[in-house]
C-alpha cells in the first residue's frame, strides 16, 4: 500500500457550484501520495452527490456526510480520520495550483520543519484577482523564537486563516489540537496558535499557490453582529491566554494583536451600522490592552494613528465615516505594509 504523505481535509456546505473544480485541482496535483477527506456538513444541494461520483473514479477521495454543525466540527472529523504524515485544510469553494503540495512538502522535508506557509490569492468567480498576500521578506526558514512573532505581529506577513498551510500531523495528534466548536469567528487563528506552541521550525514559500474564490456570498461589511460573530472576541481572548502561557513577550504581542483585531471589528461595525450601536461585548473588549497596542514596536505608527483617530472620533460622537474612507491615510498604511 502506498504511503500517504498528505491528508487534505475539506469541510463542505452547499458547494455544488465550486466543489468539482476544488477536487480536480487537488487530485491533479503533482504529488500523488495524498488522501482527500471531504466532510459534507449537511448540504442541501448536490455537493454530496458530486463528491461521491468523483470518489468512485479516484479512490484517494473519501466522502463523509454529517448533520450540519459548522466548519469546525467538519474539520475535526477530518483530522480524526486523517492518516497522512502531513495535513492541510482547503475550503470547498477554493482551489490550488498544480505544484502546491509537492513544493511545500519538499520544503518541509528539506528544512526538517513542522509547518509550511504559502501565499494566497483572492479572486472572483470570473478569475479576476482582487488581492494577493504580501511577499515574504523575512528569512524563509523561521526558528521557534520568531514563529510567534511572525504570527502575532501586526507587521506579520503570514495569514491566520485555516488554509494555505501544510503541517505535521504528529504534532496535532500528540497534543490533541482541534478546533473549538464553540467559536464561529476566529477559530482558525486559535487552532494555529495552539499548533505553533509546539512547532519548532516554519518555512515560507513565496508562491501564490492557494486561490480563495469570492463567490458573491462573502460578507465584506459588518452591520449588525450576531452572537456567532461575536465569538471572535472569545477567540482573541484565547490567543492572549496562549501567548501568556508561552512567554511574557508573546503574551504582550497577543494583547497588542487583540486590541488591533477588536478595534477593526469595532470600527467597521460602527461605520456600517446605521444606528451606530455597538454590542456590549465589543464595548468591553475595545477597552482592553490599549497600552500594549500603542506601545508595541510590532505595530506600524501609521496604524496606531489611524486607530487612535477613529476610536476618538467614535467616542466623541464625531462622524468618523470620512476618516474611514480617507484614501490618503489608507494608502499610507498599505504602503507601510508592503
Amino acid at each position: 500500500m502506498t504511503e500517504i504523505i498528505l491528508s487534505i481535509i475539506i469541510g463542505a456546505y452547499n458547494e455544488e457550484r465550486n466543489i468539482k473544480r476544488c477536487l480536480r485541482s487537488i487530485l491533479d496535483n503533482t504529488l500523488s501520495e495524498i488522501e482527500v477527506i471531504v466532510v459534507d456538513d449537511g448540504s442541501t444541494d448536490e455537493t454530496y452527490n458530486i463528491c461521491t461520483k468523483i470518489a468512485e473514479e479516484d479512490k484517494r477521495l473519501r466522502v463523509i456526510r454529517k448533520e450540519n454543525g459548522g466548519v469546525s466540527s467538519a474539520r475535526n472529523i477530518g483530522l480524526k480520520m486523517a492518516k497522512g504524515t502531513y495535513f492541510a485544510f482547503i475550503d470547498g469553494d477554493d482551489y490550488v495550483s498544480p505544484q502546491m503540495f509537492e513544493v511545500m512538502i519538499d520544503s518541509l522535508m528539506q528544512q526538517n520543519a513542522d509547518i509550511c506557509y504559502c501565499r494566497c490569492i483572492k479572486e472572483t468567480l470570473t478569475g479576476e484577482v482582487t488581492w494577493k498576500s504580501r511577499k515574504y521578506k523575512t528569512p524563509l526558514v523561521i526558528g521557534r523564537d520568531n514563529v510567534f512573532k511572525m504570527v502575532l505581529s501586526e507587521k506579520r506577513t503570514v495569514g491566520m486563516g485555516a488554509c494555505g498551510k501544510i503541517a505535521k500531523r504528529s504534532i496535532q495528534e500528540e497534543n490533541q489540537i482541534y478546533f473549538d466548536e464553540k467559536l464561529h469567528w476566529g477559530e482558525d487563528g486559535v487552532f494555529w496558535c495552539r499548533y505553533h506552541v509546539f512547532a519548532e521550525r516554519m518555512t515560507l514559500i513565496n508562491e501564490c499557490f492557494y486561490h480563495c474564490v469570492l463567490d458573491g456570498n462573502n460578507v465584506t461589511t459588518i452591520s449588525r453582529l450576531t452572537p456567532r460573530q461575536l465569538t471572535y472576541v472569545d477567540a482573541c481572548e484565547q490567543i492572549v491566554c496562549l501567548g501568556n502561557d508561552t512567554s511574557k513577550y508573546f503574551g504582550y504581542l497577543a494583547k497588542a494583536k487583540y486590541h488591533e483585531s477588536i478595534g477593526h471589528m469595532y470600527i467597521r461595525t460602527y461605520i456600517y451600522n446605521e444606528e451606530n450601536r455597538l454590542p456590549d461585548k465589543l464595548e468591553r473588549g475595545i477597552k482592553k490592552y490599549r497600552w500594549e497596542f500603542y506601545s508595541s514596536p510590532e505595530v506600524y505608527f501609521s496604524v496606531k494613528c489611524y486607530y487612535f483617530i477613529m476610536l476618538c472620533s467614535i467616542n466623541l460622537h464625531i462622524d468618523a465615516k470620512w476618516i474611514f474612507k480617507l484614501k490618503s491615510l489608507k494608502e499610507i498604511i498599505a504602503k507601510k505594509r508592503k
